[in-house]
């Protein structure tokens, strides 16, 4: 989550509730539970029967009586709040696709918020040296055993720009596991290198180029300059100089101030922004610093 790659490199949250909530369904032990898709986290956890703190709206998972954290409970960190729990190991189904002895945390504690309507937990994507429980995140496992016909994953997902009539949960969009599905884009795919300072924890591309309103913005760049793709977020974020930088190019930005301090407003007229990996560049929406 956005909140967790703020709190891993000092950047003050600004507004820790502003996430993405596209999940997934996952089945444990013959029990089905939606959980929110996380490219910016690794451990797959899910709000137990023990957890008292936790919303009841939403299935709570019952561990089994060897669940255990070996003396102290695990925590996950995220800016917004935190998880505590026992580990347990489970059969967890994923897609069809089955891993017999999966580590995952059984929550007894939350932060209020982190949770709602009918999510129960969190599936993280990411790389296994970020996971908290040390876990091999679900995702590895099944590459590992060799069960997805290639080892990829795509995400398509469904845009409401202007569309004012849309209500908070609307249909995502398609995660497709070992491939890509043809029918959801044209055009040929752009693979990309991980970067050489990566250090296998997020999923990483160096930023080529930005612009904003046609204009070049002057920004770090290649190994000086790498973003995380984060699922788990609606955000943008960089570094509060350059991100000050863009908004030198709109007409009228301003730089907000108490609770809102971090973004920015501009008056109500299309901006146009890109931002460049490699040789490719895609439309952005408005960061924040």
């Amino acid at each position: 989550m956005a909140d967790f790659v703020r709190s891993r490199y000092n950047h003050p949250t600004l507004s820790s509730r502003k996430r993405a909530g596209t999940t997934t369904a996952v089945a444990i032990t013959n029990q089905d539970f939606q959980v929110i898709l996380d490219t910016g986290s690794s451990d797959l956890w899910l709000a137990s029967t023990n957890c008292a703190s936790c919303p009841s709206a939403a299935p709570q998972y019952s561990p089994p009586v060897s669940a255990s954290s070996g003396g102290s409970p695990v925590t996950i960190q995220y800016g917004s709040g935190a998880v505590e729990g026992d580990l347990a190991v489970d059969t967890v189904t994923w897609a069809g696709y089955t891993v017999q002895s999966q580590t995952l945390l059984a929550v007894t504690q939350l932060t209020s918020g982190l949770l709602s309507g009918s999510v129960s937990g969190i599936l993280g994507l990411a790389y296994q040296a970020l996971a908290s429980t040390n876990a091999v995140p679900l995702w590895q496992a099944l590459t590992n055993a060799g069960d997805w016909t290639a080892p990829e994953m795509s995400f398509y997902l469904t845009r409401y720009i202007n569309d004012f009539s849309a209500s908070a949960n609307e249909p995502g969009g398609v995660l497709t596991l070992g491939g890509t599905n043809t029918s959801l884009y044209s055009g040929a795919i752009e693979y990309q290198n991980m970067p050489s300072s990566n250090d296998n924890t997020y999923w990483l591309l160096e930023v080529s180029a930005i612009t904003a309103q046609g204009s070049n913005i002057a920004v770090a760049t290649g190994a000086n300059a790498v973003a995380a793709i984060d699922t788990g977020t609606t955000l943008i974020g960089g570094p509060t100089a350059d991100v000050k930088k863009i908004y030198a190019a709109v007409p009228g930005a301003v730089a907000l101030t108490g609770q809102m301090e971090g973004y920015w407003g501009f008056p109500p007229a299309p901006v146009a922004g890109t931002g460049g990996a490699g040789g490719a560049s895609s439309p952005a929406g408005t960061p924040t610093g």
